[in-house]
């Protein structure tokens, strides 16, 4: 089984550049999941015979690139609501719709490993895609970050990042409490690990700090030498079904955010994703985009 974004990255290579709108979607062409200049809110739509399952998921934008294409490329965007996700490529008007719910997502890390980093390689007639995945499959959730990048044969190629996280939620506010464990992530275009450590207050608000960010051992490291630097996020409001969502932007995909929810019996295990453009925070300045995924356990 392969993951979902991977179908989603052939469709858009392969069809656009046969000079097609004709894309998969279930909305008009450029029309996001949610409307502009807003968040996300309430609980995802989840499939009859998963009910107890929360799912989220964040792809940025990509690019097109090839030779019957302008020279800079055609832009790709990215706009997700939970766990749904829409490429769109608005020069073209063509869209695909895709989600990373339930069994859509390929269980490729091993149980209970640790952060474990694969390689994944797929071809499909003249398209071939490579992804880069760094993530971890716990008791109750499993959490990942990837680069995906694609390649037709005539030499059109495509990138983009994404993260995910999904699993059976608990589905019940949680206790007061600290949960740790792991960070994984993309800096730019490499793959980042660190620390993480959720903590839920007396106020039912929630922090979530993220420590020891460093280059994975793959090699890869961000463009100009910098750190890699991840931001906290300070009382973040868990609701009554032990999901918790903050962002701050202007809806379209580039706001500052992080979303989640807490797993398995007795909130054992808690994950989520998380997104932080270029940009200073608390003083701090972020040289490269991020996104990750994040897991931790209750202590």
């Amino acid at each position: 089984m392969r993951y979902s974004i991977v179908t989603a990255a052939l469709a858009v290579i392969t069809l656009v550049g046969c000079g097609g709108g004709g894309g998969k979607s279930s909305a008009p062409a450029n029309e996001p999941p949610i409307a502009a200049g807003r968040t996300a809110t309430g609980p995802p739509e989840l499939d009859s015979t998963a009910p107890h399952r929360v799912d989220t998921a964040f792809v940025t934008s990509g690019r097109l690139f090839g030779s019957e294409y302008p020279r800079a490329g055609y832009h790709v965007d990215a706009l997700c609501a939970d766990a749904k996700c829409i490429l769109s490529v608005p020069q073209l008007g063509y869209t695909h719709t895709f989600d990373f719910t339930g069994e859509d997502v390929d269980r490729s890390f091993s149980k209970n490993a640790g952060v474990q980093y694969r390689r994944i390689t797929t071809t499909e007639e003249d398209t071939t895609t490579t992804l880069d995945a760094i993530g971890e499959n716990m008791d109750y959730v499993e959490y990942a970050v990837g680069s995906l990048a694609g390649r037709r044969s005539d030499g059109a190629r495509l990138r983009l990042r994404f993260a995910y996280a999904n699993g059976s939620s608990t589905g019940s506010a949680a206790p007061l409490g600290t949960w740790r464990g792991h960070l994984a992530g993309t800096a730019g275009w490499a793959p980042i690990v660190g620390d993480t450590k959720l903590t839920v207050k007396s106020d039912g608000l929630l922090d979530a700090e993220f420590n020891n960010v460093q280059w994975h051992p793959s090699g890869q490291v961000g463009e100009g030498g910098y750190r890699p630097i991840v931001p906290s996020f300070s009382n973040v409001r868990v609701r009554g079904d032990g999901t918790f969502r903050w962002s701050q932007g202007p809806g379209d995909g580039s706001d500052l955010a992080i979303q989640g929810s807490f797993f398995g019996p007795g909130h054992a295990e808690a994950a989520g994703t998380l997104n932080a453009p270029e940009g200073f925070y608390n003083g701090v300045q972020v040289h490269y985009g991020v996104i990750g995924a994040f897991g931790a356990k209750r202590q």
